[in-house]
């Protein structure tokens, strides 16, 4: 998934977050690398509408199935 990233030289950073235990919060430490993957998920249309709860369960069920989501680690 990572070969698109690679062949544009695109770098994709996210905040790099650490304790201070002094301050007792997260503090911003610098940057860190990222990944950013897209997928689409569509239902024909005879499946009729769905709920915002429906469509988090059906996309938290692909991610799991692909080994992504938090419940595969």
């Amino acid at each position: 998934m990572d070969r698109p990233r690679k062949m544009f030289g695109v770098s994709i950073q996210i905040k790099d977050m650490h304790w201070d235990a002094a301050k007792k919060e997260r503090v911003h430490v610098g940057y860190k690398d990222a990944s950013v993957w897209h997928s689409s998920l569509s239902l024909r249309a005879q499946e009729g509408p769905l709920t915002d709860q429906q469509w988090g369960d059906i996309a938290n069920d692909f991610v799991d199935s692909m080994g992504l989501g938090l419940a595969s680690k």
